[in-house]
């Protein structure tokens, strides 16, 4: 039996708690979302954003550059590769990726501008997947999310070289430039707002 004291303070089971509000997580979630600040731990949620970007990146030109290693590793016995190395496999590699987000690659003369549409769904649904998976639902962590992708997609035109767009001109480098943002934009948009 519990004093008179202790009764009147203890709710009732299944009672609303005094103090308690309707709808609190909502708010939290949107002054978090208006702050710029994701977590109860104070982090910035551009932070996630960033690295669900660059994790996008890398996981799709993964995807696209283990068959490549994979058919330098199987080929490389072969006496007129020994010329080859495994930097040239995933050069080409890159190269595939890039032409995937809107890339042109020269090739014996002629340009390539055909997008392999699989490469676009797939570096689309990583961003998606990554940033549903580990950025904030704000605003900052959507756009750093896009800046940490396209971060990567510039990495990956600079190790390709002339192999790559920039082979074929600066206005296939702006064409790459500008269907990464595209796809990185769309999927960690979608992937932001849970």
């Amino acid at each position: 039996m519990l004093p008179e004291v202790l009764r009147r303070r203890a709710p009732a089971p299944g009672a609303p708690r005094t103090g308690s509000r309707p709808g609190a997580p909502h708010l939290r979630r949107l002054r978090a979302a208006l702050s710029g600040y994701g977590g109860e731990d104070g982090a910035p949620a551009w932070v996630s954003g960033l690295l669900a970007g660059l994790q996008a990146a890398v996981l799709s030109f993964l995807v696209v550059t283990t068959p490549a290693l994979a058919a330098y590793v199987a080929t490389s016995a072969d006496p007129s590769n020994a010329d080859v190395g495994w930097l040239r496999a995933v050069a080409v590699a890159g190269a595939l990726w890039l032409l995937g987000h809107g890339g042109m690659l020269p090739a014996g003369g002629v340009t390539v501008t055909l997008v392999p549409l699989g490469i676009a769904v797939l570096a689309l649904f990583s961003a998606y997947a990554s940033a549903r998976r580990s950025a904030y639902p704000t605003a900052s962590a959507w756009w750093a999310g896009v800046v940490g992708y396209l971060l990567l997609v510039v990495v990956v035109l600079l190790g390709v070289g002339s192999a790559g767009p920039a082979g074929a001109g600066a206005g296939a480098v702006l064409r790459t430039l500008v269907g990464a943002a595209v796809l990185a934009t769309v999927g960690t948009g979608l992937g932001t707002a849970q």
